[in-house]
């Protein structure tokens, strides 16, 4: 199926908007042996975690994404019930060609609904913005751990993306020298881990379980919108930052 969007000159995978990580943080014991409120509670919130970590990998993979929103709606808090609800139904009535995004309320639901993520399965945040061309506040270290990239973009007109990738341990070269290599080579050099896409004014939240190591954060949107022109990071857009 089409997932949300798809783009990454890094990657020969499925690239999410704001998709979301591969492999996301263990959030929460879905044990529920113990029938008191508070251990309901608790497994509750695990089963909420850990159906957004699914709908990470079905992103990425190119899986069965409306079922794995329903599984979030099935244990999500009852403060956002109304908005993952939207999702499902957004999601399923555009079906495998259609794009969600461009139905009106889709992304302040989603935005709901990684708010909630963060706050009951313990991501860390990290606020960063998308200008024209640059990306603002990337730090340059980063604790490991489940991470929550809040992407914000701050264009007049044009939309932007942080695609965030792993690079390889034995590699020494700086992004803009990897950047400058053959796609195909580039592609050996580092692994996605996750993608935030917004349009400008919005914002996206995507998640990732970081480990440490080097990582690179780029735009793939081609300059002015199109299909056919240079990606953001040709203009700058790329930073570089240390997960420890």
């Amino acid at each position: 199926m089409r997932v949300w969007r798809e783009r990454s000159p890094w990657s020969a995978a499925v690239v999410v908007v704001g998709a979301l990580a591969l492999v996301a943080a263990g959030c929460g014991d879905d044990d529920d042996s113990d029938s008191s409120g508070g251990d309901s509670g608790e497994a509750a919130a695990g089963d909420f975690c850990s159906a957004g970590e699914a709908l990470d990998v079905a992103l990425a993979q190119e899986g069965d994404v409306p079922a794995a929103l329903q599984d979030i709606a099935a244990s999500a808090p009852e403060e956002i019930q109304d908005d993952v609800t939207f999702l499902v139904d957004t999601t399923e009535e555009v079906g495998e060609e259609g794009d969600p995004f461009e139905v009106d309320g889709f992304l302040d639901a989603y935005g709901a609904y990684a708010d909630a993520r963060v706050v009951e399965c313990g991501y860390s945040t990290v606020e960063v913005a998308g200008v024209d061309y640059a990306f603002e506040g990337v730090p340059e270290s980063i604790a490991a751990g489940p991470t929550a990239f809040v992407f914000t973009n701050e264009a007049p007109e044009e939309f932007h993306e942080i695609g965030v990738f792993r690079i390889n341990d034995d590699e020494t070269r700086s992004v803009e020298e990897i950047l400058q290599l053959p796609e195909e080579e580039q592609m050996e050099l580092a692994t996605p881990v996750t993608f935030a896409f917004a349009p400008p004014g919005g914002s996206f939240t995507a998640f990732a379980d970081l480990e440490s190591g080097r990582y690179a954060a780029l735009c793939f949107i081609p300059v002015g919108g199109g299909e056919d022109g240079p990606p953001h990071f040709t203009e700058g857009m790329f930073a570089e930052f240390q997960v420890t």
